[in-house]
């Protein structure tokens, strides 16, 4: 394996050949201002093909120098490797840090370009990772999302369950959703619930766009509350109005009947013909307090079961 300490004109390198490459997003940004008062204490590694020299490892160390109008960068050059060594060289430099998801898709992805399928399992298990089924599945949906929606996920924004309904979605509807995510700030638990009940109304009212005109209209309210309350609202009410309707009327019932030592639990979806009360009592007449105030309510407790 032969390899040289030389300098190098950036001009000679490949920017635009990832051959080797699996970083994302691009650490360039990250190292800026180290390289601007340091330099680049850690020669990048190159493979000199040709007349160029492709990239192995350091591209953000290399961008950086770019972006700080550098004309030449020290790298270590390599010029006899196979594509495989190259590659493993490439896998060793970055197994110092965790990879995100969407690094772990690429990483999969020119693997199994270089080498055999069982050989793919056995650099993944060097991270500690088991491949099954169910993440191959999930790396080939990462790479079908539009650049801002894998910049989520990389960052751990983005709920990967979620990733199997956006890859199927065009690029046009994934910008919908993910001005949804970032306007509205969804938990990983409501992504999953809001983009089901989109995707569910856009197929059943036939329409071309993940959110209707109302919807669009709601996320232009200025006031991040109001904006998040009324779209989740707007969106239960549209896709659910029987339940919506019937909740609402539970809701007041439940009002009418509140005390301040009685909680009051309901079925999921309103599903069961069910309501749960946990009391807290601490001595034996605030017992008798609610065990009255059950009874002087009875026919409030009578109109909620009709409702359910």
């Amino acid at each position: 394996m032969e390899k040289k300490l030389l300098i190098i004109s950036l001009e000679k390198i490949d920017f635009s050949d990832k051959s080797f490459l699996f970083s994302f997003p691009a650490r360039d940004v990250y190292l800026l201002k180290s390289i601007k008062k340091w330099g680049i204490l850690e020669p990048p590694l190159l493979l000199k093909c040709g007349g160029v020299f492709k990239i192995i490892a350091g591209e953000g160390r290399l961008l950086a120098a770019r972006k700080l109008g550098f004309k030449e960068v020290e790298a270590r050059v390599f010029t006899d490797l196979t594509p495989q060594e190259a590659f493993i060289l490439s896998f060793e430099s970055n197994l110092f840090r965790k990879l995100n998801l969407v690094e772990l898709s690429l990483l999969f992805k020119k693997l199994s370009q270089f080498f055999e399928r069982k050989e793919v399992f056995s650099f993944f298990q060097k991270l500690g990772i088991t491949l099954s089924l169910k993440k191959i599945n999930l790396f080939n949906s990462i790479r079908e999302l539009i650049p801002e929606l894998k910049i989520e996920l990389a960052e751990e924004k983005l709920n990967p369950q979620v990733v199997p309904f956006l890859s199927k979605l065009s690029p046009s509807l994934q910008e919908e959703f993910l001005e949804v995510l970032r306007k509205l700030s969804l938990t990983f638990a409501e992504q999953r619930d809001t983009l089901e009940k989109l995707i569910d109304l856009m197929k059943r009212e036939k329409r071309n766009s993940l959110l209707s005109d109302e919807l669009k209209a709601i996320l232009s309210e200025e006031d991040f509350n109001r904006r998040k309350q009324s779209f989740m609202r707007s969106l239960f009410k549209t896709h659910s109005p029987f339940y919506s309707e019937k909740l609402e009327k539970v809701k007041h019932q439940l009002e009418c009947i509140k005390h301040r030592r009685i909680f009051y639990e309901l079925s999921p979806g309103l599903e069961e013909k069910e309501l749960k009360l946990k009391v807290c009592i601490r001595s034996w007449d605030e017992l008798e307090q609610i065990l009255k105030f059950l009874q002087d309510k009875k026919e409030r407790f009578k109109q909620l079961f009709e409702l359910l």
